[in-house]
């Protein structure tokens, strides 16, 4: 009967049916009825697999130290689970094996400290007039990219609308014409490359403080604490 149980609460965590897989799991474990302690070792080993799966892994942890607490040579079969759950069962494995007679439990190690995510550069580094670089409080570049902006595109349109009224004319005046669409050219590529230069100031500055961040954190968490510091995975496999 219990092999029955168990082999369904596999079933239902192999399907993704960790809910039900482990209520009917801590079900088994709970019934008196069950004597079996290799088949309760077995059950409490995917106990711990689907907490694990579900990121509690603090419960985990417990779980699978109740384990090594009945039966301390208890190994995983690596045909039967996956090895984040091997290298977890082996953390675990290793702290209580290293703990004395009078030690308390071994607790779950803090994580390994990561790095700082990447973000991407806000949408704002792409747009024009200096927003970007007022909505992080540098005025000087937003004064300078949206005074030069407004002025180049104000150029832009004061000889662009002229231009266009003119060339409809019955007898234009080439020569205003000509001088009024470098006139238009001009602002209008200038008012371009005050764009690019914005977007430019604002990846370079958000690249700067990307690598100023991890700087910080590897000067913070140095590479000798990485290595054997009590968060490491390597450390605890080590003993």
């Amino acid at each position: 009967m219990g092999q029955e149980r168990l082999a369904f609460a596999i079933r239902l965590y192999r399907s993704g049916d960790h809910a039900q897989a482990r209520a009917t799991l801590i079900s088994l474990l709970n019934d008196p009825a069950i004597e079996d302690l290799e088949l309760k070792i077995k059950a409490r080993v995917y106990l711990g697999e689907i907490l694990l799966a579900d990121g509690n892994r603090s419960q985990a942890w417990d779980t699978f130290r109740a384990i090594l607490e009945a039966d301390r040579e208890h190994q995983l079969d690596p045909y039967e689970h996956p090895p984040d759950v091997l290298d977890f069962f082996g953390m675990v494995r290793a702290a209580t094996l290293a703990m004395g007679p009078d030690d308390p439990p071994p607790q779950l190690p803090d994580p390994i400290p990561l790095p700082p995510e990447f973000h991407a550069m806000h949408w704002t580094g792409y747009t024009p007039f200096g927003i970007h670089q007022a909505r992080q409080g540098r005025f000087g570049w937003f004064a300078l990219l949206a005074a030069g902006q407004v002025g180049t595109l104000a150029g832009t349109l004061g000889t662009g609308i002229p231009l266009y009224i003119n060339s409809a004319a019955e007898e234009p005046e080439y020569s205003r014409l000509v001088a009024m669409r470098s006139w238009n050219w001009a602002l209008g590529g200038a008012f371009t490359a005050l764009w690019i230069t914005g977007t430019v100031e604002a990846s370079v500055r958000w690249r700067a403080d990307q690598r100023a961040a991890r700087d910080a954190w590897a000067t913070e968490h140095t590479t000798s604490e990485l290595m054997i510091g009590p968060g490491s995975v390597r450390w605890e496999l080590s003993f």
